[in-house]
């Protein structure tokens, strides 16, 4: 956890502000964070530092098949109830409510969260029916959050499509404000994965 200092001290990439709500003009590149002091280019609005392997690799620990650093009923805290109607749990958004994953029933299903840090837009999910673990993070604060969500979109479907034996995809997003939007995925390739 980032403690003091800025986003340089800690060696993270320069992030840069791009938000009307922080007042920047979104037109202009955005403002660099890399020398504001208490901003840690965290996780998903969050202070926790470390690369995207790293929080992909703690978010599997949290949820995945293979066991939990949580006991159970800790872990159930965390997923968001009624799933297919709540969209937080405890510190963790039912994000395949965001729309984000373009698929419908349990291929729907996305524990983490999305969020922003000062010059940082990141995503982390975990999808239980495919036990895949996905993080994402850039380097652009913007007002609707799109990069991580359109990334995520791209990336979840191709690895399903790898991992279902499905034919491949091409996928879209289109965002709806600060959270949610639509994943569209389209069939370009009849061949399959196998």
């Amino acid at each position: 956890m980032g403690q003091r200092g800025s986003p340089r001290d800690h060696g993270a990439v320069e992030g840069f502000d791009r938000t009307r709500y922080n007042g920047q003009d979104p037109r202009d590149g955005g403002v660099s964070v890399a020398d504001v002091h208490g901003v840690f280019s965290g996780w998903a609005a969050s202070d926790f530092l470390g690369p995207p392997r790293a929080v992909s690799e703690l978010g599997y620990a949290l949820w995945g098949q293979k066991g939990s650093l949580l006991p159970a009923r800790f872990k159930d805290m965390m997923v968001p109830q009624p799933l297919w109607e709540s969209f937080y749990g405890l510190a963790s958004m039912n994000v395949g409510l965001l729309g984000i994953t373009g698929c419908k029933g349990k291929l729907q299903i996305a524990y983490g969260h999305l969020g922003a840090t000062y010059g940082y837009d990141s995503i982390y999910a975990y999808n239980p029916e495919l036990d895949l673990s996905i993080a994402i993070a850039t380097n652009i604060e913007s007002e609707t959050q799109t990069q991580p969500s359109d990334a995520f979109c791209h990336v979840f479907n191709r690895i399903k499509n790898f991992l279902l034996g499905e034919p491949v995809e091409t996928c879209s997003y289109e965002s709806y404000g600060y959270y949610g939007g639509v994943c569209n995925c389209t069939i370009t390739d009849a061949r399959v994965f196998v």
